[in-house]
């Protein structure tokens, strides 16, 4: 369920900095990405723009976690509802049977 997907998603990821609050914010750094760039760059700056990546990742991750957990949390309601709506379908059907064989045998008296 959601616990075994939960830690599959937060499995991997190093603890670091995170967003300010701002999706996607990307904190006023340049959002190149290929190790070129990286390498022409200073490696506090790297190091900086690695960490504010991983932060903004993180937070994708997990709000992407709770996003799961509210979705399975509705499925399984939406399953309880579906039971008990199938189970009051069977009752009606039992009960529309009986009126019918009742309907009949007064049409034969």
């Amino acid at each position: 369920g959601s616990s075994s997907l939960a830690s599959l998603l937060g499995g991997g990821v190093g603890t670091g900095a995170t967003t300010d609050g701002e999706e996607g914010s990307f904190h006023g750094s340049t959002a190149s990405g290929s190790g070129a760039d990286l390498a022409k760059m200073g490696s506090a700056e790297a190091s900086e723009d690695q960490v504010t990546m991983l932060g903004i990742v993180q937070a994708q991750r997990d709000r992407f976690v709770q996003r799961i957990q509210d979705m399975e949390h509705e499925k399984e309601q939406l399953g309880r509802k579906h039971a008990s709506q199938r189970q009051a379908l069977q009752q009606l059907q039992r009960d529309n049977l009986k009126l019918y064989e009742k309907i009949r045998y007064l049409q034969v008296q």
